[in-house]
């Protein structure tokens, strides 16, 4: 019996663990320049950490909205209350900041994405799951400018 509670803890307890998914730096959307992406990118990891995932799905989508010009205000606002969900029952001091400096520095970004062009060497990111590779492509689909082949 003491062999199988010392064998079996260290299991149990990872089982306990909550774990939390988190992207790579170069898989990050967020921002409208190096600096910015940077800043956002670890201050999330720092402060909201839990919502990585999502928040940066928000941004990816913000993104394409922009690249698409479906009108600044529709895309910000479609961002903000993303941002909101994806952190939702709790708050993100970052994303509710992010919403905020929308309103500063959107209209330059909006501006530029009108000449966005995607390099050539772009490399789509389909994780091998079973089961989630088509609703991966469809999002895919859902961002053109972004994530085209």
């Amino acid at each position: 019996m003491e062999l199988w509670s010392t064998a079996y803890a260290p299991v149990l307890l990872v089982i306990g663990i909550k774990t939390v998914a988190t992207i790579s730096y170069e898989n990050w959307f967020c921002g409208d320049n190096s600096f910015t992406r940077i800043v956002s990118y670890y201050s999330m990891l720092l402060y909201c950490r839990r919502y990585t995932v999502q928040v940066n799905h928000c941004c990816a989508l913000h993104d394409n909205c922009y690249d698409l010009q479906l009108g600044r205000k529709k895309c910000d606002l479609e961002f903000c209350k993303c941002a909101e969900q994806a952190t939702d029952p709790e708050s993100c001091v970052l994303t509710d900041f992010s919403c905020a400096m929308l309103g500063v520095v959107g209209q330059q970004a909006y501006t530029e994405a009108a000449f966005y062009n995607e390099p050539d060497d772009f490399e789509k990111l389909v994780p091998a799951i079973h089961g989630v590779d088509e609703a991966i492509l469809q999002l895919y689909e859902k961002c053109p400018r972004v994530m085209r082949e």
